[in-house]
């Protein structure tokens, strides 16, 4: 999968998290394009593991933690938590908090 393929398909699965009411950080996609950009190769099965995370997040909510790795940021006002994705060659860590809905933002 070339960059721009990547790409297009990673925005067109964040859009249907948008329309679900998930918001992400403004510099989400300029570091995520940098992360792919050094995981060249493993995009797919990045988009797959960050879907999986993302399903994780509506379902468990505030629970996001005890799936796959994924904990929570301690000794920090609110709750943060930490997904993991992680493979042969990357390991990804995406920083989130839910909002007073349990949405992920």
């Amino acid at each position: 999968m070339n960059k721009k393929d990547a790409l297009n398909v990673l925005a067109k699965n964040l859009e249907e998290y948008l329309q679900q009411g998930f918001r992400f950080h403004p510099a989400f996609m300029k570091e995520f394009k940098e992360l792919l950009h050094n995981a060249s190769g493993s995009e797919k099965e990045i988009f797959s593991l960050l879907i999986k995370q993302l399903n994780f997040v509506k379902m468990l909510k505030n629970q996001v933690y005890t799936a796959d790795g994924n904990e929570i940021i301690k000794y920090l006002e609110g709750e943060y938590y930490s997904l993991h994705l992680s493979g042969k060659n990357f390991n990804f860590r995406l920083l989130m908090t839910l909002d007073e809905k349990g949405i992920g933002k």
